[in-house]
């Protein structure tokens, strides 16, 4: 979780978001030197992650060149917008689901089927069901899937 405290432009034309990184909730010990920076990255133009000043988020994302991204295509969603189950998932659950990615298929015909990670398959907004109740995590026969 993190709040963006400004907006900036860099040189070479990108947006660069200085943030207060208030929890991290997963990354390697990499990642989190890169992220004391307190700077993320995103390319201004169609996939740009729009964030607003003095606002907290819940940010995914990934580094590049040594610099952290995000875009429209990660989880971006300013934490008073997530329901109260949704916030407890990322306190609590979180961590434990970190054996079980989620891959979006929303641009595919049909999602492919496995045991080791979760698949979004219903809407590209975050608002749905499954994104407000949900959590992807390992169950006792060592699958992946979503509780909630």
């Amino acid at each position: 979780m993190a709040r963006v405290r400004r907006v900036t432009e860099t040189l070479d034309g990108l947006t660069a978001y200085k943030v207060r990184i208030k929890r991290l909730l997963k990354a390697s010990e990499k990642v989190q030197l890169i992220l004391q920076k307190g700077l993320i990255y995103t390319i201004p133009g169609t996939c740009e992650s729009e964030l607003e000043s003095r606002t907290s988020y819940v940010i995914t994302g990934n580094v590049e060149a040594s610099k952290p991204w995000t875009n429209i295509c990660h989880f971006v969603k300013p934490w008073k917008s997530l329901s109260p189950k949704m916030k407890k998932g990322f306190r609590l659950l979180y961590q434990s689901g970190c054996d079980c990615p989620i891959m979006s298929c929303h641009f595919w015909q049909s999602c492919p089927k496995a045991s080791f990670f979760c698949a979004w398959e219903t809407s590209t907004e975050m608002d749905d069901c499954q994104g407000r109740h949900a959590v992807c995590l390992r169950g006792p026969d060592g699958t992946c899937g979503w509780l909630g």
